[in-house]
């Protein structure tokens, strides 16, 4: 059934994919990259309708593109979405564990298992610290995410990324990043004694 959908069939589907449950909200239509915009999660109430624009919607809800083959195969109905959203508050409750962290690296940075897992030290409060060379890495949980501290000459940066799946966390980082905006703007304002 779910290979004869068109991309306009999938509006408000609901997919399984790489741990995480996905509901669609647009497509891209006939192109080279035919595919599916979705966000995190399922409708909160049926009439619903997701919008990328507002500040809102983009402030509580991660979002992704999926290419059509990829959402084909990731429908979901029924109870099938009840178990893969109990499966998925699961997976966000764990801890970040060592077995985690050197997943995590090993798919960052693309260095081996055992190269990952001999360099990587456990600091306090399940932080796991990675150095390859001149980049130092630390990794913990935080707000539900994997938060990635690196450091390089003396500069650091910190980025989020989804725990269960490892793509950037896009919501947090542009949450976080205002943040950022928002002290240098203050801190400016401060230097200049403007209120």
């Amino acid at each position: 059934m779910s290979n004869q959908l068109e991309l306009n069939d999938l509006f408000d589907k609901v997919i399984y994919v790489k741990g995480r449950v996905w509901t669609i909200y647009a497509t891209t239509g006939k192109c080279e990259s035919e595919g599916v915009w979705a966000y995190e999660g399922v409708k909160p109430y049926p009439n619903f309708k997701f919008d990328s624009t507002c500040p809102y919607h983009n402030e509580k809800y991660q979002i992704s593109f999926f290419f059509k083959e990829t959402a084909l195969e990731g429908l979901i109905e029924g109870n099938e979405i009840d178990n893969c959203m109990k499966q998925m508050k699961r997976e966000d409750k764990k801890k970040l564990t060592r077995k985690k962290a050197i997943e995590f690296y090993v798919h960052l940075t693309g260095h081996t298992k055992s190269f990952v897992s001999k360099n990587l030290v456990e600091k306090f409060n399940d932080t796991y610290s990675f150095a390859p060379g001149s980049l130092c890495y630390d990794l913990w949980k935080s707000e539900g995410a994997l938060l990635l501290s690196h450091n390089l000459e003396g500069h650091t940066n910190m980025s989020w990324f989804d725990f269960i799946t490892f793509k950037p966390h896009s919501r947090l980082n542009d949450k976080h990043w205002e943040a950022v905006k928002e002290e240098i703007i203050d801190h400016y304002k401060e230097w200049k004694g403007i209120e």
